[in-house]
């Protein structure tokens, strides 16, 4: 039988997780990725982030070490975002990231507190106008220049041109074919 083959029109970053993915999806059967992606065509270099989902997807989907990412990439890990002079008016507010699950069954007592009260807290500090630096886990630890891999979940920001090239290394360390051509 032979090797069917999925070619990905495109590198960088999307181009590169792209094929790691469809690899671990068809890593039962015969199946050969491959990259084709342009020689002129090179890296924005822009600092970029991603939101939790995205760590998410890289640690569990396409199996990547976090520790080995961040060390290589110089990523810094965030609890949320920070809005500042948002409105004009010089003040500031996060949006903090979801808390882990275990963070959140920390608020439930069974048979007093459903496990949507952490949501219920959130609403009720939204509408009684709380500062979530002074309430919220992560604008807390924010303010601290702390994180917590335990209890929230987090996001990463990074240089785009390392974490371009770790998804390059990874693909031919993992026998994805990359084909350059030129256009």
């Amino acid at each position: 039988m032979k090797n069917k083959r999925i070619v990905v029109l495109g590198g960088g970053n999307a181009g590169y997780m792209t094929a790691l993915f469809l690899q671990r999806m068809a890593s039962n059967i015969r199946t050969d990725v491959i990259v084709v992606q342009s020689e002129e065509k090179g890296t924005i270099g822009v600092g970029e982030a991603v939101v939790p989902p995205v760590v998410h997807f890289m640690q569990y989907f396409l199996g990547i070490n976090l520790k080995d990412f961040i060390s290589k990439t110089k990523s810094t890990i965030k609890n949320g975002i920070k809005f500042e002079n948002w409105n004009g008016d010089n003040t500031y507010y996060y949006h903090p990231f979801t808390p882990s699950k275990e963070y959140v069954e920390m608020f439930h007592i069974p048979g007093v507190m459903p496990t949507s009260c952490y949501a219920d807290y959130v609403k009720h500090g939204i509408y009684k106008n709380y500062d979530f630096h002074q309430s919220h886990l992560g604008a807390m630890l924010s303010e601290q220049n702390k994180v917590s891999l335990n209890n929230l979940h987090y996001a990463l920001h990074f240089d785009n041109f390392l974490v371009t090239e770790y998804f390059k290394n990874l693909c031919v360390e993992r026998n994805i074919e990359i084909i350059m051509m030129s256009t």
